[in-house]
């Protein structure tokens, strides 16, 4: 994310100069789309036609913050309201099933993703937004970039400065497989899940999310929340009984018609399902929890360093 001005991109604006074949990425990029749903999606969308760089040091004390950051979101909960999500939910103004499905699901924290909407100016970069959901734009981004690497002109000059892409997919099958190891389920059957009448773009997206966790040695499988039903206390579909539920709907979904939520209220009470993520998600990486950072009721909740942070 390094501006135009920087060594990183001086150097490939230098690198892209002496390649009379450069312009002929896009093209290529455009064929290798052709046959892949995923690069179609990319290169159909107002994407950039150039890589924005991090060094490596840039990105460790954007990850350090970020972290910080991150656990202090996390926390509010106990460190402004004590520990009473029904206050803080009805703060932010939740409705009644809303604020029931946070509290009842609120100590889930086995699988915490999230993604930093940052920009970069002349003292470094802020936050604008910050997501906390496992349903985060950019997940199923890996082949984007993969295809990238291997247009000529852009893999050489990665090859020749040693740069590379991390895939937060990878990070993210991580932490599900851990999540599930540390219940008892060492191969779990993971359902990524999106609420009854999603569009079909929307579908294909989580078919899709299914896909790239199975190519990562997952045992996923995309489905939507109506086709899900009760076993002995286990979340089953299609008589296939489902270790952790990904969840691509939100909270707001569940709202209009809580129905097919039971099931998957009743496996999780039983310990019999791991919620990836649960519906604290919506509390405190809600924009106004971010907001209450920046005029926290008690200042003295936060260490110097970490007003300074959100400074």
């Amino acid at each position: 994310m390094t501006p135009l001005g920087t060594d990183f991109a001086r150097r490939y604006w230098s690198h892209l100069g002496s390649d009379p074949g450069a312009l002929e990425d896009l093209t290529l990029l455009r064929e290798l789309s052709d046959g892949d749903e995923a690069l179609r999606s990319a290169t159909g969308a107002p994407l950039l036609t150039r890589p924005l760089f991090l060094s490596a040091s840039e990105r460790d004390a954007l990850v350090a913050d970020l972290a910080a950051l991150q656990e202090m979101l996390r926390s509010i909960p106990e460190r402004l309201y004590q520990g009473d999500v029904a206050a803080m939910c009805a703060e932010l103004g939740f409705s009644p099933i809303q604020a029931m499905l946070v509290e009842e699901t609120a100590t889930d924290e086995d699988v915490l993703t999230s993604r930093a909407d940052l920009m970069r100016g002349a003292s470094g970069f802020s936050c604008i937004e910050f997501n906390l959901h496992s349903s985060l734009g950019g997940l199923d981004a890996g082949p984007w970039h993969a295809a990238y690497a291997r247009l000529p002109t852009l893999g050489a000059f990665l090859a020749r400065e040693g740069l590379a892409y991390v895939d937060p997919l990878d990070r993210v099958v991580a932490a599900v497989a851990g999540a599930a190891r540390r219940r008892g389920y060492a191969e779990p059957a993971v359902a990524v899940v999106d609420w009854p009448g999603a569009p079909a773009s929307q579908q294909r997206r989580v078919a899709r999310l299914a896909a790239l966790m199975r190519a990562r040695g997952l045992d996923a499988f995309a489905g939507d929340a109506g086709q899900f039903s009760s076993r002995r206390d286990r979340l089953v579909c299609g008589g296939r009984e489902v270790d952790v539920l990904y969840r691509i709907f939100d909270i707001g979904e569940v709202a209009t018609d809580p129905r097919p939520i039971v099931p998957m209220l009743r496996a999780h009470r039983a310990g019999q399902l791991v919620l990836a993520m649960s519906f604290v998600a919506e509390l405190v990486g809600n924009k106004g929890a971010l907001a209450m950072l920046s005029t926290p009721r008690d200042p003295a909740s936060f260490t110097a360093d970490e007003r300074a942070l959100i400074d």
